[in-house]
């Protein structure tokens, strides 16, 4: 929300709608859109009827608009102006006599002169010298009645507080009732005004905040329910003054407020800026001043009229000052206070170098496990690099669609950067894609990297979608969308996390008590395909995310196919070559696979010469579920490669075992909606052999679109006719992807090799287990359901 901060509006010649006339304009320019006006005290100059008068119309005519007519918008608290003193009532102290003050009295005011009645009256003109004892009870909180009338005119005795749920100052009861309530709209925050010069007279200067009127503050928000908002005091007097004089607040105060649940505090007085985190408090406030709107500058130590725009949220504060240059108002200094840092650190005080107001970042989800990301940035101020994102597994396969971003790969990651270098670019949208983004269903969590690894304290069962916050903005909208086809939310909580360093060691930690202020902030669509998060004030270096705990569509593998697989695996890799091994088997029938394949779709033409020449590769990957991975068993692999294994949904490899159906990649392409591919490891730079058609299909368990490996190829070169043919149908079928929204198989030995290499593992399971095992029942089960499915493609055919 964005607020105003003025104070001090007494001036001596100019008159006060002229004042505000020189602000409103310069408001104006800027188009600000306002949640609150904040008036930090001194409203008049001597307190007279005349001066509230002129407050009331100019308050109508300028202050008003900007909050769309609504006075509980507006926060008006009293400042030591606003005694009158032509209302205080003294009589001077009798020592005789039966009024006389007796000594214990005496001695007590002596040493509490701010709650005492004992005044020591000087004339500034003769010196003269005289103890007066000042009015007690309702006489003297008849210092405030000008003031009193003046707000009971402007909030309609109070009826435009109370309609929110807020109060109006009750300045002519006792100290207690020296506060008010504004419940702003929106339930982000709510502000309450508070008297720092109740006990302020003609003859006491000194400020305190009744400790009662805080106590009444509190049991009004208990009532409320205002506890989840961003709680806000004003008062008036400063922090700080001349070492003379009690005309500041004492630390106790400040403590007294943060107790009742306060973080922000504004206040005026020392006629300058100087918005700051306290430092004398067991936990730190952040703490907001602005200069005089109204003095003049000989009464300011030459310092120009000033107002403040602060951005306010949860999380951070920032203060844009704004001081008169002749007669015009300019931008001089920018400070960013961390409200969730106050406890240990201020960062602010130095200008952001790039800050947007909104930044929209919309991750949209395909059945196929590419997510679409749409990123909008809205009122961008300075110059330079924008990080965009930062993507690091799993995700992987990443692409620019829009928004003219610059890819830099670095250790795993890729960072996408927009280089702003004109400054009329207030907007920018951007569009990239990556596979491999984020689990479909519960199901899949089983099979997909540990998500706990990747992101400290998940929950169990549960993904998330977040973005790390790497520039200042006042608003980050953070939106999920799933296709109805892909998965349904269960649930939605905030995931918020930040760096901590203990003993030596950097980690990401949650932090429970901003994911508690975020929940209100969470909304998820009707059909439950979609939920947004909004955050006011994100702080920089903290993760937001949407915590997601999916419906449990999808299927697990079953236990018998993973025993399959894992005895399977462990045959090929103990036992060596001969003959008669499981891997010697596999390798065989694949290989026949292909030859099977190729008279299918060639019948005149015979393979001549070798299936691959000497720049090809091929193998079969098997799924390890107590390791979750594809371990590389047999094949033609090249030596350097053979140690590389895949995660589910990495690679073109893990890609095709995740969904249960092949996937291609050509190295010219540069659609990844359905090609997908993963970048040479990095552990692997020596490698000379890098493909530049990869074909993966996977070996299926004909249900559910489950899968146990994946048998891949990978063409360097065209030399022998399979080679030739499988390159020509990989072009073509990669050319379709960008133009087909659905998946219709236009290659026709792509589509006979997913059959027949599929028939040819199913045929050496078969032979390899013996006959009535578990593993060689479910390899003939499955046999007889690819045969099945086979013979009535053939019928419909």
């Amino acid at each position: 929300m964005y607020v105003l901060h003025v104070s001090d509006l007494h001036t001596k010649e100019r008159r006060l709608r002229d004042v505000w006339q020189q602000v409103d304009a310069a408001l104006r320019e800027r188009d600000v859109s306002l949640d609150a006006v904040i008036v930090s005290g001194d409203l008049t100059a001597r307190a007279s009827e005349a001066e509230y008068d002129e407050l009331y119309e100019t308050t109508c005519r300028f202050v008003l608009p900007l909050v769309d007519g609504d006075p509980g918008r507006v926060v008006f608290v009293p400042g030591n102006h606003d005694v009158s003193w032509s209302i205080d009532s003294a009589e001077p102290v009798r020592m005789t006599g039966p009024a006389r003050v007796d000594a214990m009295t005496w001695a007590r005011w002596r040493t509490d002169p701010a709650r005492g009645r004992l005044r020591l009256d000087i004339d500034e003109h003769t010196g003269h010298t005289q103890w007066l004892l000042r009015a007690d009870g309702p006489r003297y909180h008849l210092r405030f009645e000008p003031l009193q009338r003046f707000l009971a005119r402007f909030y309609d005795d109070g009826r435009a507080l109370e309609a929110h749920g807020g109060r109006m100052f009750q300045l002519l009861s006792s100290d207690d009732q020296h506060w008010s309530a504004h419940v702003l709209p929106g339930g982000r925050a709510a502000v309450f005004g508070f008297n720092s010069c109740a006990r302020n007279d003609r003859c006491w200067s000194g400020a305190e905040i009744a400790e009662s009127a805080i106590t009444a503050a509190r049991e009004l928000i208990d009532a409320r329910g205002l506890e989840s908002r961003l709680l806000v005091a004003v008062w008036h007097h400063g922090l700080t003054g001349s070492p003379h004089r009690p005309d500041r607040l004492r630390p106790r105060d400040l403590e007294r407020l943060r107790n009742a649940g306060f973080r922000v505090g504004f206040h005026g007085h020392t006629h300058r800026e100087e918005s700051h985190v306290t430092r004398d408090l067991v936990h730190g406030m952040v703490v907001v001043s602005t200069g005089s709107v109204g003095a003049p500058a000989e009464d300011r130590d030459g310092v120009g009229n000033q107002y403040s725009l602060v951005f306010l949220s949860p999380r951070r504060i920032r203060v844009d000052l704004f001081e008169a240059k002749s007669a015009q108002y300019e931008h001089r200094r920018t400070r960013v206070l961390d409200v969730a840092e106050a406890e240990h650190a201020e960062r602010g005080g130095v200008e952001a170098r790039v800050r947007a107001r909104v930044h929209r970042r919309r991750w949209r989800l395909e059945p196929n496990g590419v997510a679409t990301i749409d990123v909008s940035l809205e009122g961008l101020t300075n110059l330079g690099e924008v990080p965009m994102a930062s993507l690091e597994p799993p995700f992987c396969n990443v692409e620019v669609l829009r928004g003219d971003l610059s890819m830099d790969d670095d250790d795993g990651r890729t960072m996408l950067i927009w280089h702003r270098t004109s400054a009329a670019s207030t907007t920018h949208e951007a569009r990239f894609r990556l596979s491999n983004a984020v689990a479909l269903s519960r199901a899949e969590l089983q099979r997909l990297e540990s998500r706990s690894d990747v992101y400290p304290q998940l929950r169990e069962g549960c993904e998330v979608v977040l973005h790390t916050v790497r520039f200042d903005c006042d608003r980050l909208l953070l939106r999920a969308d799933f296709s109805r086809t892909a998965t349904r939310l269960v649930s939605v909580a905030p995931f918020v996390q930040r760096m901590e360093e203990r003993a030596g060691c950097r980690r990401w930690r949650r932090q429970p008590i901003e994911e508690a202020a975020l929940r209100t902030f969470i909304t998820v669509d009707r059909e439950r395909t979609g939920a947004e998060l909004s955050v006011d004030g994100p702080l920089v270096g903290w993760r937001y995310g949407l915590e997601l705990q999916l419906w449990p569509l999808g299927h697990a593998i079953p236990h018998e196919a993973c025993r399959l697989a894992r005895t399977l695996l462990r045959q090929c890799l103990r036992r060596q070559d001969t003959g008669d091994a499981p891997r010697a088997v596999l390798g065989r029938h694949l290989a026949e696979a292909f030859e099977v394949a190729w008279q299918a779709v060639r019948p005149s033409q015979a393979l001549l010469g070798p299936l691959f020449g000497p720049r090809a590769t091929w193998g079969g990957y098997l799924w390890d579920d107590l390791g979750r991975r594809l371990v590389p068993t047999f094949g033609a692999l090249l030596p350097a490669t053979w140690g590389e294994s895949f995660c589910c949904g990495r690679g073109v490899v893990g890609h095709a075992f995740r969904f249960g159906e092949p996937a291609f990649w050509w190295k010219d392409a540069r659609d990844v909606s359905r090609v997908i591919h993963r970048a040479r490891p990095p552990a692997l730079p020596h490698v000379d052999h890098e493909p530049r058609w990869i074909a993966a299909f996977p070996l299926r368990l004909y249900q559910h679109d489950l899968a146990i490996g994946v048998v891949a190829v990978g063409i360097e070169a065209d030399v022998t006719p399979l080679e030739q043919a499988i390159v020509r149908d990989v072009e073509e079928e990669c050319r379709a992807a960008s133009t087909s929204p659905r998946r219709d198989s236009r290659a026709e030995l792509l589509a006979q090799l997913d059959w027949s290499l599929n028939a040819g593992f199913w045929s050496a399971a078969i032979e390899i287990f013996e006959a009535g095992s578990p593993e060689h029942r479910l390899a003939a089960e499955v046999a007889k359901r690819l045969a099945e499915l086979a013979s009535a493609a053939s019928t419909h055919g």
